[in-house]
């Protein structure tokens, strides 16, 4: 009797993890790009941010685990309740999804890349809103952090604006526009705060 209800839960479980796995693979943005333009690269900034990024990790977007990853990453974001520790959580996934993309488009898997910068972007912007809710006054080096990924994060981009597809400049130009802004903010608060921000080398 035990065994039939602790099997049947399993399955609704189960069933449950399956469901929420393919509603989060159909809702996610898919891209299609034509060909980069490798032969006539536009200039790109020669600038390299101090700052490192995390190791992606063997399972990146494309993979049919990583679907399962994405959701672990949600689950314990969701589970983070401290607003610093939950904005620092944002930043580190913002970062990882970055090297991932980063990864792939050096690997020229550019609509892969493309949706996967998005989601990178998506969780810095996050990473900053998250923090700004807090009432922590101890957050200057979650401050500093978000001041030095936001430029790397710019970094990278534009690289990749460098020798993107024209169809593709308006969506990286899009993700462009959040480091930027969000940049210009941390500097800010943190100028408020008697701090010295990373200088900005764009």
């Amino acid at each position: 009797m035990a065994f039939r209800f602790v099997t049947r839960v399993a399955a609704v479980f189960f069933a449950l993890f399956i469901l929420i796995v393919s509603l989060i693979e159909t809702s996610s943005i898919k891209y299609a790009y034509g060909a980069r333009d490798l032969f006539n690269p536009r200039p790109s900034p020669q600038v390299t941010i101090t700052y490192g990024l995390p190791h992606p990790g063997a399972v990146l977007p494309g993979s049919p685990l990583w679907t399962a990853k994405a959701f672990r990453d949600k689950v314990s974001l969701e589970l983070t309740q401290n607003l610093v520790d939950k904005s620092r959580f944002e930043l580190h996934l913002a970062d990882k999804r970055l090297a991932a993309a980063n990864l792939l488009w050096n690997e020229d898997n550019s609509a892969e890349a493309i949706a996967t910068f998005d989601k990178a972007e998506n969780y810095l912007a996050n990473s900053y809103e998250t923090l700004s809710r807090s009432e922590d006054p101890n957050n200057n080096d979650a401050l500093r952090q978000l001041a030095y990924s936001s430029l790397k994060h710019r970094e990278i981009l534009e690289n990749v604006m460098s020798n993107c597809g024209d169809d593709a400049r308006p969506t990286i130009s899009k993700m462009l526009s959040t480091s930027k802004m969000l940049y210009d903010k941390v500097r800010a608060q943190m100028e408020n705060l008697q701090m010295n921000p990373p200088a900005n080398p764009f």
